[in-house]
């Protein structure tokens, strides 16, 4: 299945960085043999959008959750139904709120993503967890998060140190860097900025970013 282009961009932007290997749309599940396993509810795989290694620090792994929503990501709303497990069951997107970051704020699901990602790289001790969005709602309370008290038990739990932060799409676009024209990119999205940055390099296009 061809990847959202917000993996396509997040991937881009993590492969342009020397020693940077990129693994995209990672499956994971509670085991069966976890003591809240639910043979009904558990059994439907969430996903990794994107795992990062960097060979220069292999200890700290980096996550890219992929939030493509055209009216942007509101860091504040999230946060106020995630840190109470009274407002977890809100539907939001089809789905309750918790289960957009079961990762995070459920035991059983968030053991099973950090069995996931030491299944890629068993010298894992660090997490830097990235949420990518079109653009961000009240993003400063991107460190609210980090008093989330579900989410500190987690990764206390899991011996597993962390940080989560909040990026929008125009920031790794910007931060891409593509060559010159006679140097052609090796992959679809930066090949596109190439050319449409060299256009408006020879003005053919006025604006663009």
């Amino acid at each position: 299945m061809k990847e959202d282009i917000l993996e396509q961009i997040a991937a881009d932007w993590l492969l342009q960085k020397n020693g940077c290997f990129v693994k995209t749309n990672l499956k994971y599940k509670p085991s069966p043999e976890c003591d809240q396993f639910n043979c009904k509810s558990d059994i439907i795989h969430s996903d990794i959008d994107l795992l990062s290694v960097d060979l220069q620090h292999p200890e700290t792994v980096t996550i890219i959750n992929c939030k493509s929503w055209m009216d942007g990501f509101d860091f504040k709303w999230f946060h106020n139904y995630l840190s109470d497990t009274e407002k977890h069951s809100k539907a939001f997107g089809g789905k309750e709120v918790w289960k957009h970051f079961r990762d995070l704020v459920n035991e059983k699901w968030h053991q099973a993503f950090i069995e996931r990602i030491k299944a890629e790289n068993p010298l894992f001790k660090k997490l830097n967890y990235i949420i990518l969005s079109v653009f961000a709602k009240n993003e400063e309370y991107v460190a609210e998060w980090m008093t989330n008290q579900l989410i500190i038990k987690n990764f206390k739990k899991s011996k597993i140190e962390f940080s989560i932060q909040g990026k929008e799409i125009a920031e790794l676009v910007n931060d891409i860097e593509t060559k010159g024209s006679e140097y052609a990119e090796n992959s679809a999205f930066c090949r596109t900025l190439q050319l449409l940055r060299v256009a408006k390099r020879h003005k053919i296009i006025q604006q663009l970013f």
